[in-house]
């Protein structure tokens, strides 16, 4: 039920979805060597067993600091997804993990404007949150592999 696995049914949510989602999904399917449904509307994804099968035996591998950091993750992006790329990949920056995260949220934003007091306090503390969780889990790497 991962937020990325949605399409939006609005052309231009849609548009931009592929163009944003489109790379991070492929990056995703590759990294875990899974397949990822994509859903419409009400619909849910339907992911292949297999690919539960395969992201649960990567979380297994993991220590417990790491999965700390990707639930943190998770929980703040909205997205196991986004989560991932924050940690595991060494270009996907707390900046860059908002963006995907936020981008139905600003796309409506750019629609309809900015709440005052809560759009920006919502990214304020998602930027301090997601930062937290990629050093943490970049220090933890680092000790560990050493």
């Amino acid at each position: 039920m991962d937020t990325v696995c949605f399409q939006g049914e609005q052309d231009l949510l849609a548009d931009r979805q592929r163009q944003e989602w489109g790379p991070l999904r492929e990056w995703f399917e590759s990294e875990y060597n899974v397949k990822l449904g994509v859903a419409t509307g009400l619909a849910s994804p339907n992911h292949p067993e297999e690919t539960i099968l395969r992201v649960t035996e990567q979380l297994l591998s993991r220590d417990i600091w790491e999965l700390c950091a990707l639930e943190i993750a998770t929980q703040t992006a909205k997205s196991f997804i986004v989560a991932s790329a924050l940690v595991d990949r060494e270009t996907c920056l707390a900046e860059e993990a908002i963006r995907l995260a936020q981008l139905e949220e600003d796309f409506q934003v750019e629609r309809w404007g900015m709440v005052e007091g809560d759009h920006d306090v919502t990214e304020s503390e998602m930027l301090k949150w997601l930062t937290a969780c990629r050093y943490f889990s970049k220090l933890h790497r680092d000790q560990t592999s050493t």
